[in-house]
C-alpha cells in the first residue's frame, strides 16, 4: 500500500527528466494518488512505461488517469489490467444492506449505493460505474503516443467495449490492445444476458482502424455471430497480424470463419 507516498511520486515525475519507466503493479493508492499521476501524466515528456496492474484502481481514479492520458503524448506502453476500473462487484446478499434486493432495487454496500443488477439466491451483482473506461476511451481518440494498452479483466462490458470501438475507429496510435477476461458480451459468471454488440462494435471498428496490430479478445463468452463480425472485419482490414480469440463460445462454424478469413494472410496469428 503506497499511501500518500504516491503523491511524492507524481510531483517527481512532473519534473523528472530522466525516468522512463516505472512499475508499481499490485500497489494500493487513493484518488489524491491518482489525481497526482494523472497531473503527472499531463506534464510529464519522458516516461515510456508505466505498469499498473492490479492497483485497484476502480472508475474515479482510472478517470483521473485517462484525463492525464488525453493530454500526455510520451507515455507508449500503458498496462492497467485487473483493476475493476468499472468497480463491478459481485457479492452475497449479507454484504448489502437493502429493505429490498431484487433487480434495480438501490442498495448499500460499503458506504455506497449501488444498483442490483444481478441477483440469484446467494449472490447479487451490483450496477458498473463507466467513468474510468470512458475516460480512457474519450483520451484514445486523441492521444498519439500509446501504443500498448492493456485492460484485461476490468469488467469492461458490452457498453464499454462499444465506448472503445469509437475511440478504435479514430486513434492513430494504438498497436496492441488486450480486452481479455473483459464480458464483452454481457455475459460473466453466472449473471447477464449475452448480447454480442460490443464484439461487433469492435469488428467494426476494426474495419476502419489502420494502426492496430494486435488485438486479444480472450474469455469474452464471444459466440458465433461476433465470430463471424470479426471474420468480416478481417476481409477488410489488412494491418492486424496478430488475433487471440481463445476462451470463447464460437462453435467449429466461427472458428472456420475467421480462419478462412485470414488464410492467404502469411504470419498472420490467430488464436481460436
Amino acid at each position: 500500500d503506497l499511501g500518500d507516498a504516491i503523491n511524492v511520486i507524481g510531483s517527481m515525475l512532473q519534473t523528472n527528466p530522466v525516468l522512463t519507466t516505472m512499475v508499481l503493479s499490485q500497489n494500493k493508492f487513493g484518488d489524491k494518488g491518482a489525481a497526482a499521476l494523472g497531473n503527472a501524466l499531463k506534464t510529464n515528456s519522458t516516461l515510456k512505461k508505466l505498469d499498473l496492474c492490479t492497483c485497484k484502481i476502480g472508475p474515479e481514479k482510472g478517470k483521473a488517469l485517462g484525463e492525464g492520458l488525453e493530454v500526455n503524448q510520451a507515455l507508449t506502453s500503458l498496462d492497467l489490467s485487473y483493476n475493476n476500473l468499472t468497480d463491478t462487484i459481485y457479492t452475497t446478499h449479507a454484504h448489502v444492506m437493502g429493505a429490498s434486493k431484487a433487480v434495480g432495487d438501490t442498495v448499500r454496500y460499503e458506504g455506497r449505493h449501488k444498483t442490483v443488477i444481478g441477483v440469484n439466491n446467494i449472490h447479487l451483482k451490483l450496477e458498473p460505474d463507466l467513468a474510468g473506461v470512458n475516460a480512457i476511451a474519450n483520451a484514445l481518440k486523441s492521444n498519439k503516443g500509446l501504443t500498448s494498452l492493456d485492460l484485461s479483466g476490468n469488467h469492461v462490458g458490452l457498453e464499454g467495449g462499444k465506448a472503445l470501438a469509437e475511440a478504435l475507429k479514430v486513434n492513430e496510435g494504438l498497436t496492441s490492445l488486450s480486452l481479455a477476461n473483459n464480458a464483452l458480451c454481457g455475459v460473466e459468471r453466472e449473471f447477464g444476458t449475452y448480447d454480442p454488440s460490443g464484439v461487433t462494435a469492435l469488428a467494426d471498428a476494426l474495419k476502419v482502424n489502420n494502426k492496430l496490430t494486435s488485438l486479444n479478445l480472450y474469455n469474452n463468452h464471444i459466440k458465433l455471430d461476433g465470430a463471424n463480425a470479426l471474420a468480416e472485419a478481417l476481409k477488410v482490414n489488412k494491418v492486424l497480424t496478430m488475433l487471440q480469440v481463445s476462451g470463447n463460445e464460437m462453435e467449429d462454424e466461427g472458428r472456420e470463419a475467421l480462419l478462412t478469413a485470414v488464410d492467404e494472410r502469411t504470419g498472420f496469428v490467430l488464436g481460436i
